[in-house]
């Protein structure tokens, strides 16, 4: 029961978040342009500063982190051969749909959702913080990834004319305010003085940064609402279980195989399981290619997200 208590309010506030962000937008108390001001602030503002207070004070621990980066990357890209390989000898969905398919599949809400619920869950439990620094380390090279290996599969197979080139691409990772976040974290974190001397900024980052899981949260459920889940129920459903259940599952025998303890089991089962970012469908959006498919894929994996992840985080514990 104590185990479960934990994982209820590490868990569902966030969830709650999302639904009510969903309902407030749903009786149109949260107009499309206010929820684009909450999810832009959230992104360009609150989030990189919570994540900069919180990398400028970590105590990485490389060692543990090279594992658990070892198990999200290499079976995150895994996962993203094996069903590309299998749709496109199939052939049952457009060729752009492989492409929005295939990150669905595989790219995970990492800052609205993974973090919050590990920085949650260690709160609950009295863990040490320790945990939260080799996902912080994580993080970094697992968005890299995502947009170097998956947007240029979208560029390929989109059906729009207008192609972004790697240039694009590069300035979208190096301009990323989470990435930069990171990076001036690890900067700042660096240095030798005494923290306690910067009052002014500790606190600003303390209630900047409190403000970015509620902001990217209800704005996350906005944008739920406002993402059409279209026809491919099927197809979104398949994709879905491949995110949420698949990944993690393999993730979790992977990471027991290799020695990993069970906190460092809970940050590879959330970095690998966390519902499909709405990111993918907004790229997949601009850029033309199975945006239908991507949008029901967002959507159903985080309402099966909503149960997947409880029982995970169960069965560790």
């Amino acid at each position: 029961m104590e185990v479960y208590g934990i994982i209820f309010k590490s868990v569902y506030p966030l969830f709650f978040l999302i639904l009510f962000g969903f309902l407030l937008a749903r009786i149109n108390f949260i107009k499309e342009e206010v929820q684009g001001i909450f999810t832009k602030f959230a992104y360009w503002i609150a989030l990189p500063v919570l994540i900069f207070d919180k990398v400028s004070k970590a105590n990485f621990n490389f060692q543990a982190s090279v594992k658990v980066l070892f198990v999200v990357l290499g079976l995150t890209a895994l996962q993203a051969l094996i069903l590309f390989i299998i749709l496109k000898k199939w052939k049952v969905l457009r060729p752009d749909q492989i492409a929005s398919g295939v990150q669905g599949g595989c790219r995970g809400n990492l800052a609205f959702i993974s973090l919050p619920i590990l920085i949650f869950l260690v709160e609950q439990a009295n863990h040490a913080t320790d945990i939260i620094d080799v996902l912080l380390l994580v993080f970094a090279p697992t968005v890299m990834f995502y947009n170097l290996s998956f947007v240029p599969l979208l560029i390929a197979y989109s059906r729009t004319t207008v192609k972004t080139s790697l240039k694009d691409i590069c300035y979208s990772l190096i301009s990323n305010p989470l990435l930069i976040s990171c990076a001036l974290g690890l900067f700042w974190g660096s240095f030798s003085a005494s923290k306690e001397d910067w009052l002014v900024i500790d606190v600003a980052n303390k209630y900047l940064g409190g403000l970015a899981f509620p902001m990217a949260l209800l704005g996350l459920g906005c944008q739920m609402f406002r993402i059409k889940v279209g026809p491919y129920i099927k197809a979104s459903i398949s994709f879905s279980l491949c995110k949420v259940i698949l990944l993690p599952l393999i993730g979790l025998i992977v990471s027991r195989f290799i020695g990993l303890d069970k906190w460092e089991q809970i940050v590879v089962v959330l970095l690998l399981g966390s519902p499909t970012a709405v990111a993918s469908y907004v790229i997949a959006d601009q850029l033309q290619a199975g945006e239908e498919l991507a949008a029901g894929i967002v959507v159903i994996s985080t309402a099966i997200g909503l149960i997947s992840i409880p029982i995970f985080l169960q069965f560790i514990l």
